[in-house]
């Protein structure tokens, strides 16, 4: 069973967070999906399990929501959102270097401005390109 230091829900993004104590645990994580599609998770939408690290990043992220589909995000901006502002207030910076540890993975640059905005720097591909007409 991992230990963890934190569970909580983002008050906007209704987020299911758990930090967990160890980052290894993080990197082995291996849900069974079926099962938790199963589960009545009460307007929750999405699982982020995140863990400090030490190196070249601040933290790490896995992010599931196989109720929505997609058991697992590869790099997703607005689970960051929630994270961006948690762990630069246990880091106290407002600037941090995330890594998302998806099979495909990705790193973000995240700065947290003062109007509590969050900009988010890394390199992406595009995968729809679309138009809206109202």
């Amino acid at each position: 069973m991992s230990e963890y230091e934190n569970i909580f829900i983002g008050e906007n993004t209704k987020k299911l967070v758990i930090h967990l104590k160890n980052h290894g645990e993080v990197l082995n994580l291996n849900p069974n999906f079926e099962l938790m599609k199963q589960l009545d998770v009460g307007g929750v939408k999405g699982l982020a399990v995140t863990a400090g690290i030490e190196g070249d990043y601040d933290f790490i992220s896995r992010y599931f929501n196989p109720w929505a589909g997609i058991n697992e995000d590869p790099v997703t901006g607005s689970v960051h959102t929630l994270l961006a502002s948690y762990w630069c207030e246990i880091l106290g910076k407002n600037r941090l270097s995330a890594h998302q540890a998806s099979k495909r993975g990705g790193e973000m640059v995240l700065r947290l401005r003062k109007d509590k905005r969050l900009e988010i720097i890394g390199d992406f591909i595009i995968t729809l390109k679309g138009r809206i007409y109202i």
